[in-house]
């Protein structure tokens, strides 16, 4: 599909958002470098943030074309599934699940996937939309009274909404 078909080459022209950018702050404020795993990294943007605040970065990325970018800036991306890549397990210092987990068809599946190759005293980062906030509840009330389309369900695209709730209560399983 046409889905990040405006994907830049030059990772350099662009800052982190507010959003990115806090979540580079936590990962760098707990882990001083090492070894990061960007699972879904598409054009490998998070990752150049993250090797200009010292990381060693890879990427998983089912997107050719712009696990094609990453490549062309420098980072080792596989192409296709996270459990079809061949990483070496627990062996990564971070691993960043950006926007990812709520695409997969097994999350719990892809979780303990995600995990094993992260090292014993690793962190796991996890990004993903809230259905629990404000807007997703403004622009279901939109759908309701005008049957505008609701942002927060995308199938077949987001196949899983995540709450802050039930998303820690399937990290803690």
């Amino acid at each position: 599909s046409g889905y990040q078909k405006n994907k830049t080459t030059d990772l350099s022209i662009d800052k982190p958002g507010k959003r990115y950018g806090r979540v580079l702050n936590f990962i760098t404020a707990e882990k001083k470098g090492g070894k990061l795993l960007d699972v879904g990294c598409s054009s490998g943007q998070f990752m150049y943030w993250a090797r200009q605040n010292g990381f060693q970065c890879s990427g998983v990325e089912i997107n050719k074309r712009t696990a094609d970018i990453a490549r062309h800036n420098g980072f080792e991306v596989f192409n296709g599934f996270l459990q079809d890549a061949s990483f070496q397990k627990e062996s990564f210092d971070v691993i960043f699940l950006g926007d990812i987990i709520e695409h997969v068809n097994e999350p719990r599946t892809f979780l303990k996937e995600a995990i094993s190759y992260l090292k014993k005293d690793g962190l796991l980062v996890i990004s993903t939309p809230n259905v629990n906030c404000f807007w997703s509840w403004y622009t279901l009330l939109l759908y309701k009274i005008f049957r505008m389309p609701w942002t927060s369900a995308t199938p077949p695209y987001h196949l899983f909404q995540f709450s802050f709730e039930n998303l820690n209560s399937l990290a803690s399983e």
